[in-house]
């Protein structure tokens, strides 16, 4: 897990490995944080409570390809990072300069993983 005061301006490798989530709103310009009790943060704690708050879009580094689609299904539009930096991250979101993140870039990312998940048989593959 990353330590979330340390690295609290760097983006995470995914939400399993982050301590907390940076929600930013873009009409006022505040940043909130939610932190999850020394447990990193899951995708059904947060994926209620981010639609109940009102958050569209996520910008992650990386996401597995069934999280992508649970997160897109809810109606989430993921990003994918440049970089790091989150705040640099958020201004070119901002920009309307951040890619999309799509299956196929999901895909790529997890070794050994290029099929659809009702047809994975790989050993990497968690699902």
């Amino acid at each position: 897990m990353v330590d979330s005061q340390l690295n609290r301006y760097k983006i995470a490798e995914g939400f399993s490995s982050s301590g907390s989530v940076c929600i930013y709103d873009t009409d006022d310009n505040e940043v909130t944080w939610y932190q999850s009790a020394d447990e990193p943060v899951g995708q059904s704690t947060i994926l209620e409570e981010l639609k109940t708050s009102g958050v569209v879009n996520v910008i992650t580094s990386s996401i597995p390809p069934m999280a992508l689609k649970v997160f897109s299904d809810c109606g989430f539009t993921v990003f994918r990072s440049i970089g790091k930096d989150l705040m640099a991250n958020i201004e070119f979101l901002k920009m309307a300069c951040l890619p999309i993140y799509g299956l196929d870039d999901a895909f790529g990312d997890v070794s050994g993983c290029k099929s659809k998940c009702s047809s994975c048989s790989s050993s990497v593959c968690k699902n």
